[in-house]
């Protein structure tokens, strides 16, 4: 929905994607481990280590990516001038900025709850929650949201708000659902 808005603005957004990106490698990184981990210490019936993993890897997660998106709210404009001069695509690419870094954190919690799902071998439920989370409730957002109102901020805004929405979902499919929660606290000494 972004192209509706001009070039101007697909170029500064995609300016910006490129400096999110930094943030969402480590992060994507830790969750990678943090699935490893599990299976590997699933394997090996070891489910206290699993509970400390699961802390370490939110904790980690959670830091480096505060601490990046800090990095590229203080040097913004320096970084977004590496990809264009143009001062508007600049604002636009604030824009996205400002509606997605304070809350890239939230998105700690999809990535490693769902880390920590698919490592202990349930890939399906990440995958139903992830596609109903992110992509459904973000087309029918922009679906009925952009006819009536027309602003480039109803397509920024939606996604710190499907990050909380499957946060939660993932947090709670971990507590309520999960095979690996049932076993750790059947398990907790182990």
């Amino acid at each position: 929905k972004i192209n509706a808005f001009g070039t101007i603005a697909m170029a500064g957004t995609t300016a910006y994607g490129t400096l999110d990106a930094f943030v969402y490698m480590p992060v994507g990184a830790l969750a990678l481990g943090t699935s490893t981990f599990v299976g590997q210490n699933l394997g090996a019936c070891k489910y206290a280590r699993i509970k400390k993993g699961i802390r370490m890897g939110l904790l980690l997660s959670i830091s480096v990516s505060v601490l990046l998106a800090g990095i590229i709210m203080i040097f913004f404009d320096p970084l977004m001038h590496v990809f264009t001069s143009d001062q508007e695509a600049i604002a636009y690419g604030r824009g996205f900025m400002l509606w997605l870094l304070p809350f890239i954190w939230v998105y700690s919690f999809v990535d490693i709850y769902s880390a920590v799902v698919r490592g202990s071998g349930q890939a399906m439920p990440v995958t139903v929650i992830s596609a109903l989370c992110i992509c459904v409730y973000r087309v029918l957002w922009l679906e009925l949201l952009m006819p009536v109102f027309r602003d480039i901020n109803i397509v920024y805004m939606v996604y710190p708000i499907s990050w909380a929405l499957c946060a939660v979902a993932m947090v709670w499919y971990y507590y309520r659902r999960s095979t690996l929660h049932k076993t750790i606290l059947a398990h907790p000494d182990t």
